[in-house]
């Protein structure tokens, strides 16, 4: 990934995450891949965010000159929602306007950027740190991060939400549920790597506690506690971070399998019941009406027959396990093993 890519051009790669393991046999996370390859990576929460961030995600590759991650996740690509259209853009390069590359004009200067061999490499990756701070800079020119429902200038609340991807659609969802929506104030993540320092300092210190809304692992939790940790050690901020775990009793937002609205209910209304920083009217009655009418609905068992994975209709892995299931019921049948090999042998 640290090739990158042309001054004039970008390139988007396209991963698929499974939260909740429908049909993955790995709880794989693609954002801790991302990370590890040096990637930009983002991620959309909506329907409308997954068609219009395309285009986005070519500018900010375009913009630092390297390769940007485009995550989705199962719900988000097997859901549905209406969406607004806008005129067409068509390729500047395309099947009646072709362009022909020339090795000596087109790839032959850029070998030294593009063919990382020692000790191109180290040179590339010392101006790595240039490339995601202009990748950042662009973010920020776009509103991919931005803070929704931000405080009064000056003022600074008890709590403060950071969500990014769908984790930001349940947590609307549920706030939403419990009349809360519009109270507390969120950092929306469109692009949770590389972190925006900037944003997420001007959210921190707007709030006194950062509750931190993310499937999976803590990996966004992580990139705001590396982020603000400097200004925590010299005594300029004091605000607390929390996600995977909450202040004690209460348990955090789960660390394995994904989310939905009624999760987060579970979790967040015992921590806003019990805040004492909020205000009375944020602790109100419906918090607790909402968490029972949820537990009351967990108690009805439903009894639905169960079912293993099954392959999706075309995909080649279905005749090929057919394959091997047969002849793993013919290895087990003697008769077969003795009509159709015995022939063979005493030939």
């Amino acid at each position: 990934m640290l090739a990158g890519t042309r001054e004039d051009s970008g390139a988007v790669i396209i991963v698929g995450d499974d939260p909740w393991c429908d049909s993955t046999q790995v709880p794989a996370d693609s954002r801790y891949l991302a990370e590890h390859l040096r990637l930009p990576i983002i991620e959309p929460s909506c329907p409308q965010e997954v068609k219009d961030w395309i285009p986005l995600a070519f500018k900010l590759g375009q913009a630092g000159r390297i390769y940007i991650g485009y995550s989705m996740t199962t719900l988000l690509a097997d859901g549905g929602g209406t969406v607004t259209c806008y005129e067409n853009h068509y390729p500047q390069v395309n099947e009646h306007q072709r362009r022909t590359l020339s090795y000596e004009k087109d790839i032959e200067p850029s070998l030294e950027q593009t063919v990382l061999l020692p000790p191109r490499t180290w040179k590339r990756e010392i101006g790595l740190e240039e490339r995601f701070n202009a990748v950042k800079a662009e973010a920020r020119k776009l509103g991919i991060n931005r803070i929704l429902y931000r405080p009064q200038k000056g003022e600074v609340v008890p709590m403060g939400f950071v969500a990014a991807g769908c984790a930001h659609a349940y947590l609307v969802h549920a706030l939403n549920e419990l009349g809360l929506l519009g109270r507390i104030p969120i950092l929306k993540l469109g692009m949770y790597y590389p972190l925006d320092e900037q944003i997420v300092t001007e959210f921190a210190r707007q709030c006194q506690q950062l509750i931190v809304i993310e499937e999976r692992r803590g990996f966004v939790e992580r990139q705001i506690l590396e982020a603000l940790t400097p200004l925590r050690q010299s005594g300029e901020l004091d605000t607390q971070v929390y996600g995977k775990q909450f202040p004690k009793p209460h348990p955090g937002i789960p660390a394995t399998r994904g989310l939905n609205p009624s999760i987060l209910i579970e979790r967040l209304v015992p921590l806003l019941r019990d805040h004492a920083g909020l205000p009375g009217e944020l602790t109100n009655g419906k918090l607790s009406r909402e968490l029972e009418r949820i537990q009351s609905t967990a108690t009805y068992d439903v009894q639905i027959p169960s079912r293993t994975a099954t392959f999706c209709p075309g995909c080649p892995h279905r005749d090929s396990a057919s394959v091997l299931l047969e002849l793993r019921r013919d290895l087990r049948d003697p008769t077969y093993m003795l009509e159709r090999h015995k022939c063979n042998r005493w030939t």
